[in-house]
C-alpha cells in the first residue's frame, strides 16, 4: 500500500536527519 510505504519512508528520513544532527 503506497500510504504505508510513504509513512515508512518518512520515518526513516526523520531517523536519518536526527542521526546527522550534531
Amino acid at each position: 500500500n503506497a500510504a504505508t510505504v510513504k509513512s515508512y519512508t518518512t520515518e526513516i528520513l526523520i531517523i536519518i536527519i536526527w542521526g546527522l544532527r550534531p
